[in-house]
């Protein structure tokens, strides 16, 4: 009689663990995109020396590490089946990615010679 609850516990928690299996991977990737962001950006900070390069590696490494926290964030709300944690790292994480993306268009883009010229005279 025992060793049948024992079994039955043992299934009950396999599928729990099997049903949970999207989020642990969300919360893993989350992670690594997390230290990998922080990672990147901590390079470029100490890399470059010139402003628009570092902080544009900067920027970068943030959005990363931004959207791994929105990852990681989504995937604890799946395992906890906690639908605003979920719909709040979602609109985060769209947002940060819009505003960073702007930033680094910014970033990218070319001074002009009318930039330039006030520049020198600032």
């Amino acid at each position: 009689m025992d060793t049948c609850i024992v079994l039955s516990c043992g299934t009950d928690v396999l599928q729990a663990a099997s049903e949970n299996i999207p989020a642990l991977v969300l919360m893993g990737l989350g992670t690594l995109l997390l230290f990998w962001g922080t990672r990147r950006g901590a390079r470029a900070a100490r890399r470059s020396h010139e402003d628009p390069p570092k902080a544009l590696g900067i920027v970068r490494g943030y959005r990363i590490a931004i959207i791994g926290v929105c990852l990681s964030a989504y995937g604890a709300g799946q395992w906890w089946r906690i639908d605003w944690l979920m719909t709040v790292a979602i609109v985060i994480c769209l947002e940060e990615i819009a505003e960073s993306s702007f930033y680094i268009a910014a970033l990218k883009r070319e001074p002009t010679p009318m930039s330039l010229l006030n520049m020198k005279r600032s």
